[in-house]
């Protein structure tokens, strides 16, 4: 298997959108219901709850069109948007507006400064906040929700990549410590555990 890098991994993406065609937002809802399918099959129980924390980017947007089609199906679904910065990509966006708005989906904002959600205990955290872009270690907040959560005693999963790790160098930082990693690889996701 070829471990790609970072920005490996960001010319396979627009060599996809650019040669297969497909519009970015298409590709993401694709590698959602790969990893949905996956998620249905290891967690079929609907009634533990399932804990999205989304940063701004695509990444986030991942995650975002998780919680959605985790909600179409049932499952208990809360949302924690990282509001890291006002930088929002395009494709969270389109995520963001496809939302439903109902009961069953809760949307939370944690911004620096707010206390650490208390997660019940068996819940599923769905790590979705940084991917693979991440290049700096996080600021002392963000370590600390980091941290925070990797204490819970919760089944951690992350999307692309867990949040504080680097793609291509060694990560000086903290980190969120995934107990199932999901990583896109020529579009498919590829499970680690």
């Amino acid at each position: 298997m070829k471990i790609l890098n970072a920005n490996q991994i960001r010319e396979l993406d627009a060599y996809t959108i650019a040669h297969e065609p497909i519009a970015s937002i298409d590709l993401m809802e694709r590698a959602s219901l790969t990893f949905i399918n996956w998620f249905l099959n290891k967690f079929p129980n609907q009634d533990i709850p399932i804990h999205i924390f989304c940063g701004p980017g695509n990444n986030g947007g991942d995650g975002l069109a998780s919680a959605r089609l985790l909600q179409q199906r049932f499952y208990d679904v809360t949302v924690w948007f990282c509001k890291i910065n006002d930088n929002i990509s395009k494709d969270f966006q389109v995520n963001w507006e496809r939302l439903p708005r109902r009961t069953e989906l809760k949307v939370h904002t944690i911004e620096e400064g707010a206390p650490a959600p208390d997660l019940p205990q068996g819940a599923i955290a769905i790590d979705a906040i940084f991917g693979s872009g991440l290049n700096r270690a996080a600021t002392s907040y963000w370590a600390a929700l980091f941290e925070h959560l990797d204490q819970l005693n919760i089944i951690r999963v992350a999307i692309d990549m867990p949040s504080g790790l680097y793609a291509d160098q060694h990560t000086d930082g903290a980190c969120i410590h995934a107990h199932y990693t999901f990583v896109l690889k020529c579009r498919s996701w590829l499970s680690f555990s």
